[in-house]
């Protein structure tokens, strides 16, 4: 599920233009950031689970 943005910097980060968010897989571990249409899905397929970020409303 989507738990937030990722951060822009240098390195692998995403661009500025690039949108990329958090997902879960099934036993709650963080994946790798992902694009919003992949992270939809990963939850269709059974990959990924609703969560939320703690910090974040």
């Amino acid at each position: 599920m989507v738990v937030g943005r990722a951060e822009t910097g240098s390195g692998n980060t995403p661009a500025a233009g690039d949108p990329r968010v958090f997902v879960l897989d099934r036993q709650g571990k963080a994946l790798m950031p992902c694009h919003p249409a992949r992270a939809r899905e990963l939850l269709r397929k059974g990959r990924a689970v609703a969560g939320h970020h703690p910090g974040r409303r």
